[in-house]
């Protein structure tokens, strides 16, 4: 505690000070009064009780001042944060260790208050994703179970309950992933990826989805691998590619360019869809964001979040274009780490 430990021992010696004057006010004050032969005996005692008592009430003061009326601030606030009232917020007096510890202290309070805020916003946005769905389910659910559609119907509602079905199914898997992510600080990075075969095996696990709106793909890879973690990079892929997918119109062209220039691998995916609305262009990123709810296409909002998170993690970027009515374009970058000649590339 250096700064702490400076202000003592500047306390300390303005004590001496203080109570050298004062030891001389005394003997003036007892050479008046006393007799020469009692002086001696008398200064002594009066002056050992006045020092012990001037630097007793001296020190008391100074340590309540400085430390103990500080440290029971901060235990008052404290014991609210425990409590759950996050608006504790101390005063910062000075530039000594208290000071930073209440300093450090204010940052705390203001993270929590901020966690406490995404936390409700978190439960009730996957409360309300969740709703959607399952109510779409329980419904047609209750139908099938009466009999009162009829064989058309039927088929409907058996589609509607699948894909809501695997709605759900991908809304748990990203939030899980996303919740695994968010809370490793460290993250394998030691496989040697072929990036060109990672996203062909995409195309060919979401062939289904985009021969039913019969798109088609303009490709550009060339063979680069890097030094990664597989299945983060896959999924990251997977979520560009499926949103590109998902927002294309019938008949549409999806560009994927894959390259590198200096050291970096650039990717970018385009589709020509209706582009993102620039309201909306601000929050793409965060947690449950959908652009225009209305052709969401039974979006849930992570997909991106998940993907920004993965990208980050592996020291790359990302960045999107959008025009209305002209599509989006997704832009990554990722450090790229030479692999060796004789290796076998984990493609998945």
């Amino acid at each position: 505690m250096k700064h702490m430990s400076i202000k003592i021992i500047s306390f300390q010696l303005f004590s001496l000070l203080i109570i050298f004057f004062l030891y001389r006010i005394l003997l003036n004050i007892f050479e008046s009064y006393a007799r020469l032969e009692d002086f001696a005996e008398l200064e002594f005692l009066v002056g050992m009780f006045a020092t012990a008592l001037a630097i007793f009430i001296l020190f008391a003061f100074f340590i309540n001042q400085l430390i103990v009326r500080r440290i029971k601030k901060i235990t008052n606030a404290t014991k609210k944060i425990s409590e759950g009232d996050f608006s504790a917020n101390l005063k910062i007096q000075g530039k000594d260790e208290l000071a930073t510890l209440a300093e450090n202290f204010n940052l705390m309070s203001q993270q929590l208050r901020k966690n406490a805020y995404v936390n409700k916003n978190f439960v009730r946005n996957i409360s309300h994703e969740m709703k959607t769905p399952l109510s779409a389910i329980q419904g047609y659910a209750h139908l099938l179970r009466t009999n009162q559609l009829s064989k058309d119907k039927q088929f409907n509602a058996i589609e509607t309950i699948e894909r809501e079905a695997k709605r759900l199914s991908g809304m748990t898997t990203n939030m899980l992933a996303l919740s695994k992510i968010e809370n490793t600080d460290i993250i394998n990075k030691s496989d040697f990826i072929d990036l060109a075969e990672q996203i062909r095996n995409v195309l060919q696990s979401t062939q289904l989805e985009w021969e039913s709106k019969n798109i088609s793909f303009n490709l550009d890879l060339e063979d680069i691998s890097i030094r990664g973690n597989a299945n983060l990079i896959y999924n990251a892929w997977q979520n560009l590619i499926d949103n590109a997918i998902k927002f294309s119109k019938e008949n549409g062209i999806i560009t994927i360019t894959l390259t590198e220039d200096e050291g970096k691998v650039l990717l970018s995916v385009k589709d020509e869809g209706d582009g993102i609305p620039e309201s909306f262009q601000k929050d793409i990123f965060e947690l449950f964001t959908v652009a225009e709810p209305s052709r969401s296409q039974g979006g849930s909002g992570i997909g991106l979040t998940l993907t920004k998170t993965i990208i980050e993690k592996m020291g790359g970027t990302i960045s999107f274009v959008s025009e209305i009515s002209q599509g989006t374009t997704f832009y990554v970058t990722l450090p790229k780490i030479p692999t060796p000649q004789h290796t076998i590339y984990n493609t998945s």
